[in-house]
């Protein structure tokens, strides 16, 4: 599936937002990551998504190591890929792997929300919005990261 869009990596939209984070271990380049329990002097520790769900960012750059700083994507439109086939509108999480969007298949009140806490017990976390349908597993596609309502 062609996205028509340019030919660019990571933020693909002027005035949205992107944080710096700062590693807990390596992050593969446009992986979905997610704030880590290990902040130290109030810097973001972001880690690479680990179950469905768990992502609330993208990054920007790869992180070869732990105490690295990488750009975030909290808000803003990216390019990502697919890991199953779903419709323009349709709410995406992040799979374990961090790597492929997954279609939210019911949701909860409480998981209309980006925000889930350090301490958390399992909530789903919207990464975003599908802006194109998805044709198939492994198909890149355009998401707006972030809440909207």
């Amino acid at each position: 599936m062609t996205d028509l869009y340019p030919d660019e990596e990571g933020h693909i939209s002027d005035g949205l937002r992107i944080g710096w984070c700062r590693s807990s271990a390596a992050i593969a380049l446009h992986s979905g990551v997610f704030v880590d329990a290990t902040a130290v002097s109030g810097e973001i520790m972001v880690t690479a998504g680990a179950v469905d769900g768990d992502s609330i960012g993208i990054a920007l750059k790869e992180a070869t190591a732990a105490d690295q700083y990488i750009p975030v994507c909290f808000w803003g439109v990216v390019k990502f890929v697919a890991g199953e086939a779903f419709n323009e509108g349709d709410q995406i999480i992040s799979d374990e792997s961090a790597t492929y969007g997954i279609i939210i298949e019911t949701l909860t009140g409480g998981q209309m929300t980006c925000y889930r806490g350090l301490n958390y017990t399992g909530l789903v976390c919207r990464l975003g919005v599908a802006l194109q349908a998805g044709a198939a597993s492994g198909d890149e596609f355009l998401l707006l990261v972030g809440r909207v309502l």
